[in-house]
């Protein structure tokens, strides 16, 4: 027996908007920005929910109920056990069965994507020794430096040591150091660099008088080889993909510089420049791989008379259409509740000049757009953290003011 319209609601993540534009964002849905998009795939992932629940058997407790406990009482996030959550991109557990909860500003549930390696001179110790070639620190004599810090969700204020306490009103404590990995599209470590330098900058005008660093020679922003940066070279690097070290290539990493003083934005956006440009080489050479497919916003349009038009979001779409499959409906029933009817190829012709153009596009696509959602389910939802797309609406709109 055919399954009704009215049954499909609570089998979905998002509700169906109208008849005419089933996959159009409705209320809050514009806001969602990469993270949210990419936990709807993620959260569907079999990987995922087995080991959350093998991990919730062992706290007995919701994991993010106390984390979030944790968090109301602290402003500091303590150092964290390391649980596979980082395997699937994530800053700590999440309940598939929940939303995203809201963090502070700068926070990121899908950080591990987006974190930079950091310099780091004294304090070698302190990294994971899958970032370290050896224990030895070549940079006797480097200018000071701000020891930057990360937690499990983004950066925080810098931690200092009597080295570089002492160098505050020293030239050369202005400039910051970070590797980026170009195996990947690098837009979201770019948000990541503007987050760390605002912080540094901040911390750096309480600590010291930066007015006086404006009066010796500027040295601004840059992009150097790893392999010919003395602020990296005793480094080595996994890449933020989670790629086996086979694949890895320090001809896909790049150390960048940022001077605090300086206009971050337009400092960070000369960089991000460059770094696209060398993502695309490493894509020729085969040091990077690229998404199965670019990624769409809308639907694709369809020619309809005199106007084209289509269903809506294309992720929502995707999404939609996957849902229904994973729990067992067939094409009829997922087309039929969803208001879209499979057209046979004899009559396709026929109709195209009819309203509804896009739904026999979709309709015979559909196979297709589930097999596309199950590759996001599956791990292609990293690509939306990395590229930092869809971008919402909010955001959208205070970019264009």
């Amino acid at each position: 027996m055919d399954r009704d319209s009215s049954d499909i609601e609570p089998h979905l993540s998002l509700k169906i908007a109208t008849p005419e534009r089933p996959f159009e964002l409705v209320g809050n849905e514009e806001n969602f920005g990469p993270e949210d998009w990419a936990w709807f795939f993620l959260r569907k992932n079999e990987k995922y929910i087995t080991s959350y629940l093998e991990h919730k058997q062992k706290t007995r407790k919701d994991p993010v109920r106390k984390l979030m406990g944790s968090l109301k009482q602290s402003s500091k996030v303590k150092a964290l056990e390391i649980f596979d959550h980082a395997h699937f991109g994530l800053s700590d557990w999440v309940n598939p069965s929940e939303l995203l909860p809201e963090l502070g500003k700068n926070e990121s549930w899908f950080f591990p994507l987006k974190n930079l390696v950091l310099e780091n001179y004294g304090l070698v110790s302190d990294y994971p020794e899958k970032y370290l070639i050896s224990d030895t620190v070549h940079q006797q004599g480097r200018y000071p430096f701000l020891a930057s810090k990360a937690n499990a969700f983004g950066y925080k204020t810098p931690d200092t040591n009597e080295w570089n306490e002492r160098a505050f009103e020293e030239p050369g404590i202005e400039l910051m150091w970070v590797a980026v990995d170009c195996s990947v599209p690098v837009k979201g470590q770019m948000t990541s660099l503007l987050s760390l330098a605002k912080i540094n900058r901040n911390y750096l005008s309480k600590k010291s008088n930066i007015n006086q660093f404006k009066k010796s020679p500027a040295m601004q922003h840059a992009v150097e080889r790893i392999s010919e940066c003395n602020i990296f070279n005793h480094f080595n690097f996994t890449p933020v993909t989670g790629a086996p070290e086979s694949q890895l290539s320090l001809e896909s990493w790049r150390a960048v510089r940022i001077n605090l003083l300086g206009n971050l934005v337009e400092q960070v956006g000369a960089c991000e420049i460059k770094l696209n440009d060398i993502h695309k080489e490493a894509v020729k050479q085969k040091l990077a791989t690229v998404p199965h497919r670019r990624l769409r916003t809308d639907l694709p349009n369809v020619q309809s008379g005199n106007s084209r038009g289509n269903g809506g979001h294309y992720l929502k779409a995707i999404l939609t259409v996957y849902e229904l499959h994973d729990q067992g409906w067939d094409d009829h029933e997922i087309l039929h509740c969803t208001h879209i009817a499979r057209i046979d190829p004899e009559t396709e012709r026929a109709n195209l000049h009819k309203q509804n153009a896009w739904k026999i596009k979709f309709g015979s696509d559909l196979d297709d757009h589930i097999a596309t959602a199950k590759r996001y389910v599956e791990g292609d939802y990293r690509w939306l953290i990395h590229i930092q797309k869809p971008v919402p609406a909010r955001r959208k709109a205070t970019t264009q003011r």
